[in-house]
């Protein structure tokens, strides 16, 4: 019964443009059907055909979505991209692409198939149960999920400024220089934006072999798409203008498009999606203004897919521009950072404001002195009147200390001379420290802290008096009040460009810390420091032979692992015979719930630096757990093969490895069986597929929730659970918040 319901689903979408409001997609099943409603809650939420984008309107009683709510039909079935009697078999049918766009202008003497009744496409039609569909249907559901078949619109023109944005194709780029929120329905400048919202006669030369129908219908097909990879989607567009020139009468009819598109309401909050289809994924403010530290080091192996900014600092100060939309960068940026990290400048002028005297400063009594308008305002976070931000790397506290280039926040407070004082520091230093601040500040803002300095009792409180944004303590019993500074420790350019190490020895191993950081230590990994003679290094300190960086990194690393397979920076993989250890175990665990699959090979993944990571991690939820052994489990993940080099470098990150669920919240899932993952798990123009064992620390688990960002506190107190499940008594499917939780050990070659 489930499998019909889901046919007539998918089959009603794809008669009206792949997609329908959930009112009238369940009035229109119901005129067929009587469906109970665990049948249609698990046909909606099966996140590998329906892709669901919250709609406004309230959820009534009984109501699986609200009302408004878009489904749109998905699926994994592509279109294979090689010429025809290249491929001898692969997962993707065989047929033209001008044939699914509309248009394809050879006809019989196309040299590429287009008949999707051969014994191959059949065969691969009936493998996805898509042979029910007609063929206007089926072509309207790839249109919309298969990216070789609608061409992209290019994010770098929709960022900076100048005609062609950061676009360095300018002219020749082949992707579409059109407003990408025309598209997405949020264009709030209409008529007055700079970028347009047609598309000229130059982006038409992509849509060659689009019939008429298709070229009218684009505004909705991208908006499928846009839904469907998970980026952000609000209403319907109104219908796409397209601009052809004279010399192409053929298209002439599309520039006055006389079908309108079914009008949608709203939706307010576009990130919040209600089922474990691929909804939008939510970009939080740490996701936005959080800068890429493996950029930083070396080089980010997800590129231009990386959810995180790609800048050379550890910081990075912009200016919002008039329009309201573009973040400019400002100049002298390492001057108004070092200035940021005295906690006694409140602008980067060289001429500071005389201080107002006592608490009226902190209140916000101006002084006598106005401020420079071209300076920076740390107070207000203003420039020249304009809204200014500071993109910065990962806190320190949230990352292993080995990371470097993190942020190290420090935490000051105004002592009666007015002088800034560190917490933990100073003559009568403060019971907390600027570390335990900085955990508690990332971990929930809305508490407040009570510590301790000499016999004085304080309660530090995050949240500002109302009208004000300054932090503040407070003394219980005299009820006196002084501001609260939260500043980074200063890095300049230099140190990051020429990467300055402070090295010291300690019991013959050397260790290595940033010149700029007293916390962020890094056992080194280079094979040696000064001694000529490779393998072997002088200690300096306590001049006797310490070991070298490839014995300390074998001494680290799981003992079965390849110690001649050890790099100092990212991975390799070691190809594993059917006679060792884990080959037997990874194959047990593959066979259990896949025993009809073929394995090519088995590869183990050694990255020494996610290990060490990943041993981090397990200590510090051990000592949570009161020194008891921490649940890690051996799971399964099928993703595109496109990202499999960043994984085993870098590690999963949900937002690009993670686009096919959020029912139970917005993490990177994991499966207990791997016939689950095999659904996921996609290589081009091959039958053979790539699944990844990870080792994972499962720790204490609850049931999760498409709304969990992360996992729920235990018993409302502030310990949180460690990661959710499909359920509590016997879970299945695993997911993982924290990236330090998982080691990717294992890829599985299949067919």
């Amino acid at each position: 019964m489930t499998s019909l319901i889901s046919k007539s689903i998918i089959k009603t979408l794809c008669d009206h443009q792949g997609c329908l409001d959930f009112k009238r997609l369940d009035e229109t099943i119901a005129q067929s059907f009587t469906v109970a409603e665990p049948v249609l809650r698990s046909v909606l939420f099966d996140d590998g055909k329906i892709a669901i984008h919250a709609g406004r309107e309230r959820v009534t009683g009984g109501q699986i979505l609200s009302p408004d709510s878009l489904v749109v039909a998905k699926t994994n079935l592509r279109i294979c991209q090689k010429k025809a009697g290249e491929c001898q078999q692969c997962d993707g049918l065989h047929l033209c692409k001008f044939y699914v766009c509309g248009d394809c202008t050879f006809g019989q003497k196309c040299k590429n198939p287009h008949s999707l009744a051969s014994p191959y496409n059949a065969m691969i039609l009936k493998r996805y149960s898509l042979h029910d569909l007609t063929e206007k249907q089926l072509f309207q559901l790839l249109l919309q999920n298969d990216p070789y078949l609608l061409p992209e619109i290019c994010t770098h023109y929709n960022k900076g400024n100048g005609e062609y944005g950061s676009c360095v194709f300018t002219t020749k780029c082949t992707k579409l220089h059109v407003c990408q929120h025309y598209f997405q329905g949020d264009c709030k400048f209409g008529p007055s934006c700079k970028r347009p919202h047609n598309i000229d006669a130059q982006g038409m030369k992509n849509f060659r072999g689009f019939s008429q129908e298709n070229i009218r219908n684009l505004h909705v097909t991208y908006r499928n798409k846009l839904i469907i990879t998970g980026q952000r989607a609000i209403a319907v567009p109104a219908p796409l203008e397209v601009r052809i020139p004279p010399q192409q009468p053929s298209q002439q009819a599309s520039q006055k498009p006389s079908h309108q598109a079914r009008k949608h309401p709203s939706h307010s909050n576009p990130g919040s999606p209600t089922s474990s289809a691929c909804p939008p994924k939510p970009m939080s403010d740490a996701d936005r203004n959080e800068i890429c530290l493996y950029f930083i080091r070396r080089h980010c192996s997800f590129k231009e897919k990386c959810v995180r900014v790609h800048w050379h600092l550890p910081y990075r100060w912009q200016v919002l521009d008039s329009d309201g939309v573009t973040w400019k960068d400002l100049l002298d940026m390492e001057d108004i950072e070092k200035a940021y990290c005295d906690p006694g400048r409140d602008t980067n002028s060289m001429t500071q404001p005389s201080p107002t005297s006592g608490f009226l400063s902190f209140l916000g009594f101006q002084s006598s002195v106005s401020l420079d308008m071209e300076a920076v305002d740390f107070t207000t976070m203003k420039y020249r009147g304009f809204p200014v931000r500071r993109l910065s790397t990962a806190s320190s506290v949230s990352k292993p200390p080995h990371y470097i280039l993190t942020t190290q926040w420090l935490w000051y407070w105004k002592d009666e001379n007015e002088k800034w004082v560190e917490f933990g520091q100073g003559d009568t230093p403060a019971s907390i420290t600027s570390e335990t601040l900085e955990n508690v500040y990332l971990a929930d803002r809305d508490t407040d802290i009570p510590f301790s300095a000499g016999k004085q009792q304080y309660v530090l409180r995050f949240k500002g008096q109302p009208g004000t944004q300054q932090m503040y303590q407070e003394n219980l019993k005299y009820k006196t009040q002084r501001e609260v500074r939260r500043r980074p420790r200063f890095v300049s350019a230099h140190d990051v460009k020429t990467e300055r190490y402070l090295i010291f020895c300690y019991r013959h191993r050397f260790y290595i810390v940033p010149c700029y950081s007293d916390t962020a230590v890094l056992e080194i990994s280079f094979p040696q420091v000064t001694s000529p003679v490779r393998g072997l290094t002088v200690c300096l300190l306590c001049s006797a032979p310490s070991q070298s960086s490839s014995s300390s990194t074998a001494e680290s690393v799981p003992p079965h692992w390849d110690k001649n397979a050890l790099p100092d920076f990212g991975y390799k993989l070691v190809p594993l015979s059917k006679s060792v250890t884990d080959f037997s175990m990874i194959k047990k665990l593959f066979r259990r719930t896949m025993p009809q699959s073929k394995i090519n090979s088995i590869q183990r993944i050694q990255n020494p630096s996610l290990w060490k990571v990943f041993q981090w991690q397990r200590e510090q939820m051990k000592k949570r757990n009161g020194g008891k052994l921490v649940d890690e489990r051996y799971l399964f993940h099928g993703t595109d093969e496109s990202l499999i080099e960043a994984i085993c470098e870098q590690n999963f990150d949900w937002r690009m490895c993670g686009v096919h669920g959020t029912a139970y919240g917005k993490g990177s899932y994991f499966a207990r069986d791997a016939s689950y993952s095999d659904r996921y798990a996609r290589a081009k123009g091959s039958l053979t597929k790539i699944m990844f064992v990870a080792l994972v620390l499962v720790g204490e688990y609850t049931r999760g929730s498409s709304s969990f960002v992360r996992p729920p506190s235990k018993d409302n107190n502030r310990t949180l659970y460690d990661s959710c499940v499909d359920s509590q008594s016997n879970p299945s499917i695993f997911v993982v918040f924290e990236k330090q939780q998982i080691y990717p050990e294992y890829l599985i070659k299949y067919s």
